[in-house]
């Protein structure tokens, strides 16, 4: 495992939607449908991991921004969104990361 204040480089992140290692997940729901089971992932974190890997920081220091933001979002969780199988992170965390590292997110009506 990579340490959390190790600034991370782009080689070792794979976006969610090319890996093949991710285990699906099953309902009780899921097990009585016929029809088989996607494996949708959230774009917005493919984008925010995206920014985190450019960003050449590591875990810890952008943990330590997201406190000074006044929310923190800790180091396991962004690893866990790198490296691990997380599909549908809660919108906060995603837009405290964002928001730490420069974006920020626009809402705007959708013209008919």
């Amino acid at each position: 495992m990579i340490s959390p204040t190790t600034p991370i480089s782009t080689a070792s992140y794979i976006p969610l939607m090319q890996r093949q290692d991710l285990p699906a997940r099953l309902t009780s729901a899921d097990k009585n449908r016929q029809s088989p089971i996607t494996r949708e992932v959230d774009p917005d974190l493919d984008f925010v991991c995206s920014i985190i890997m450019e960003s050449h920081l590591s875990l810890q220091e952008i943990e330590d921004r997201t406190i000074k933001l006044g929310r923190k979002v800790s180091k396991k969780t962004m690893a866990l969104w790198l490296w691990g199988n997380t599909m549908r992170p809660h919108n906060l965390t995603l837009t405290m990361v964002a928001l730490t590292l420069g974006y920020h997110r626009v809402w705007s009506k959708k013209s008919n």
